[in-house]
């Protein structure tokens, strides 16, 4: 991500403050090696690691905004669902030898889907629409839920 973003700063470089008497891939060496100080590449590229941080520390509560998500705190009571649904996410966390489950969240709504973000303990979760758990059966949703901590990992 960041290279991307590199390079697209370094065309804009290019674009915009260029020596007219050098190549383009010339005009990017020197960018590079800062004969010419860079600012779109440094600007740009700041700001991706701003988001970068952002998204390392508050994606998936962004992730989250705006949808009707609950999360499933085993310590609540839970009703024979959402007690099956945080048993399958313990079990695969434990096939997959995470070290930790993720947070489960099931969103209320009809559609049938199911993802999962993040990569530590911290900011990992997983989220269940209602539909999903209404339309399939345990050995579904086991599998739908293997393939959401599959992201994780």
């Amino acid at each position: 991500y960041l290279l991307l973003m590199l390079m697209i700063g370094l065309l804009v470089d290019s674009a915009i403050g260029a020596n007219p008497h050098l190549s383009l891939i010339d005009n990017m060496l020197a960018f590079l090696t800062f004969q010419s100080l860079p600012i779109a590449s440094l600007i740009i590229v700041a700001i991706s690691i701003v988001l970068l941080i952002i998204v390392h520390f508050k994606g998936h509560k962004i992730m989250l905004t705006g949808m009707k998500a609950r999360l499933i705190n085993p310590e609540e009571p839970l009703n024979a669902q959402e007690r099956q649904l945080l048993n399958i996410v313990e079990e695969l966390s434990l096939s997959a030898t995470l070290g930790y489950i993720p947070k489960l969240y099931i969103l209320d709504t009809p559609e049938a889907n199911a993802f999962a973000a993040g990569w530590s303990e911290k900011n990992a979760f997983i989220g269940v629409t209602r539909g999903l758990l209404n339309q399939l059966n345990r050995q579904e949703i086991q599998a739908v839920l293997a393939h959401e901590t599959g992201h994780i990992i």
